[in-house]
């Protein structure tokens, strides 16, 4: 007896493990995220009557309506200009791109002023309250071509700002405020070059020296293959302190969330480079998912969302949100630089769990193996100088992940509701 309470003294029981870390929000309130109320907003501002939501048309002016409605309704705080929600400033426009006029006619879209929607969600902890977590989704869109066909935009981006819609409706609802303050901006102007981005964070609404963290939700809603739905977050290598609260985050979900550089995607931007480049840069992630299949083309329609994808996505956000919300941290921004080892070990996950998926031939997998290799010359030289053209290569890696295989396997439309809805 005595030997038996010796080693249980010095080892402990075999059979108790180690407590395992609890989500920061409960099942309970992430059960509250409804998929309809997502998809109701995302059918009406994807809907051909807003006629792609172009700056300067009356499908924005529309658009800004309708979600300055809902950021009332939810009852977000106005944090815009003079008491309100809308933040105006003047804007280039963006030549040739269309729209259709009051009498049917296809002409150009001019614009001279932008408007972001700026709503505040005040924040739970008196003691944290005064610092701001911005969270973005861009509404504007392409409006049509040349023949009058609508440039939806549901996957870009309507999705996105549905599900932020959707999270401050469940946080103040339901007592899941975090501690910290969160700043829900509508961006305007994002496809014209990130303009309503660049003019709020550099004459803020908040106080500048307090806001924390950002984040860019877009585009979303939408699987990389119809077996594999990965949630990509880009450019947390420019603050490890804030990566390091996205990957706490990331450990409760049942989804594949990958961290990948943000100066391997080359060819595209979001309202978060915006926050790098400000006078006093703020560290944000750029959040997406990378389904391209119908990207910028009118096949960009409110049926193609697949909603159990929505949910995962809020569902890592509001974690993000809650944990980033509750502690007394700030995280600084360290800038860029280039890619290595541990970055191009994170894009070589990325590509092998996408080859896993039961649709790519073996022609696709062939093609891929060239890429694979390209990282793994990174990977054993812990450089991106052992790359003959590193631009050529990554250009690549990011058409055939986001283009080529969504398109060639774009799986169901509409795809299946969400298991249990």
């Amino acid at each position: 007896m005595f030997w038996t309470l010796f080693i249980l003294a010095c080892h402990g029981p075999e059979e108790q493990a180690a407590p395992q870390p609890q989500p920061p929000v409960t099942a309970e309130i992430i059960g509250l995220i409804d998929p309809h109320r997502m998809k109701a907003h995302v059918d009406v501002l994807a809907d051909d009557s807003l006629g792609g939501r172009v700056p300067g048309s009356q499908g924005s002016s529309d658009a800004r309506d309708y979600i300055l409605g809902e950021m009332i309704e939810i009852g977000l705080e106005p944090l815009g200009d003079d008491g309100g929600y809308v933040f105006s400033y003047p804007n280039s426009g963006w030549p040739g791109r269309k729209k259709i006029d009051q009498n049917g006619n296809v002409v150009d879209a001019l614009s001279d002023t932008g408007y972001n929607l700026v709503g505040l969600l005040p924040g739970s902890d008196p003691a944290l309250a005064d610092e701001y977590m911005v969270v973005m989704a861009h509404y504007d869109h392409l409006g049509v071509d040349s023949g009058g066909d609508v440039f939806n935009g549901a996957f870009d981006n309507a999705a996105a700002v549905a599900m932020n819609l959707e999270l401050a409706r469940v946080m103040l609802e339901h007592d899941a405020v975090p501690g910290r303050s969160t700043v829900f901006l509508f961006t305007d102007d994002e496809e014209a070059g990130l303009d309503g981005a660049e003019m709020w964070i550099n004459a803020p609404t908040v106080p500048a020296d307090k806001i924390v963290c950002g984040v860019s939700t877009d585009p979303l809603g939408r699987a990389s293959l119809p077996d594999f739905a990965p949630i990509v977050l880009i450019g947390s290598e420019r603050s490890p302190a804030l990566k390091a609260r996205w990957q706490e985050a990331a450990s409760f979900l049942k989804s594949p969330v990958y961290f990948i550089h943000r100066d391997v995607i080359p060819v595209f931007s979001s309202d978060q480079d915006e926050f790098y480049t400000a006078e006093l840069p703020v560290p944000a992630l750029w959040f997406t998912n990378i389904g391209f299949s119908w990207y910028h083309t009118t096949g960009d329609t409110a049926e193609t969302i697949d909603y159990r994808i929505m949910l995962q996505d809020a569902e890592l956000l509001m974690y993000a949100l809650a944990i980033i919300g509750s502690e007394d941290a700030r995280y600084d921004y360290e800038g860029t630089f280039q890619p290595a080892g541990a970055e191009a070990q994170e894009a070589k996950r990325l590509i092998t769990d996408l080859l896993k998926s039961d649709y790519p031939s073996a022609a696709d997998k062939d093609f891929a193996d060239f890429f694979l290799d390209q990282l793994d010359l990174v990977i054993e030289q812990d450089s991106e100088e052992a790359l003959d053209d590193a631009t050529i290569t990554y250009t690549g890696t990011l058409y055939f992940l986001l283009f080529d295989l969504p398109t060639k396997y774009p799986g169901e439309v509409p795809p299946p509701w969400p298991e249990g809805w």
